[in-house]
């Protein structure tokens, strides 16, 4: 079932510039979907049109149904998304009141928004920096974060615009742990990454896009052979046998 259908997308800046140019592609529930290409390519364009924060200059997304442009707001509801920034999606004084400030927002009664911050804790594994304050985290306990904020909606799709930019490997892992960890409870996972090796061996499709179009879409396997020509460059490019093998998880 196609979760998300973006059809004809095209976003133009106001000096003419074209971002994005009849961009096309479905990803369907409990996916996990990679987005590649090389700088400029109109990747963070996109995820900011997907989740209604932009309003394409032609072309719709549908959410579940919903179109993104004429309903934002119920479009974030089912379409939850990562900055690539974690410092600027963080406005708690503690981990817990970061995590209640959207569910805040969605009107849901104290002992519901209660329960549902414990479980977001839980389910990041930040339940000992409940009340800390998120500047003092680490990089990836940061981004582990913004996660749970974005999850604790409840949205079916929740997509990252590069997660892994600026984390050393305790906190990859970390951040990775949590993605996978997501996907295999159900959730649609869209990962916007130059770091392809660290995440392939968890995913179903890859989109490869240059200067605003979608280069080559499909299975990982079939979607590779391009990627260079996308200027994303790999030191290893894995088959069928070693794919696999290319997790930096242990499990």
């Amino acid at each position: 079932m196609s979760q998300l259908e973006v059809r004809d997308l095209s976003y133009r800046f106001p000096d003419g510039t074209h971002a994005l140019q009849q961009v096309s592609f479905t990803v369907e529930e409990g996916s996990f979907t990679v987005i590649a290409g090389r700088n400029g390519s109109g990747k963070t364009i996109l995820l900011r049109i997907l989740n209604g924060l932009i309003k394409p200059t032609s072309g719709d997304v549908r959410i579940e149904g919903i179109d993104a442009a004429a309903h934002p707001y119920e479009a974030r509801k089912k379409f939850g998304l990562v900055f690539q920034q974690a410092d600027s999606q963080i406005v708690g004084q503690t981990v817990s009141r970061d995590i209640a400030f959207g569910l805040e927002n969605t009107g849901v009664s104290k002992e519901v928004l209660k329960v549902r911050v414990q479980q977001m804790l839980e389910m990041t594994g930040l339940t000992p920096h409940a009340h800390q304050r998120p500047r003092t985290l680490s990089g990836g306990e940061k981004r582990r974060l913004t996660i749970a904020d974005v999850m604790a909606v409840s949205p079916g799709i929740i997509a990252l615009d590069e997660p892994f930019s600026g984390l050393d490997y305790p906190g990859v892992l970390q951040v990775l742990h949590q993605l996978v960890q997501l996907n295999r409870s159900g959730h649609t996972v869209i990962l916007v990454t130059h770091d392809l090796e660290k995440v392939l061996a968890h995913a179903d499709t890859l989109i490869l896009m240059d200067q605003g179009r979608i280069a080559a879409q499909g299975p990982v396997l079939e979607t590779l052979p391009a990627a260079a020509s996308c200027g994303v460059r790999m030191r290893r490019v894995p088959t069928a046998e070693t794919i696999r093998d290319m997790t930096w998880l242990n499990d």
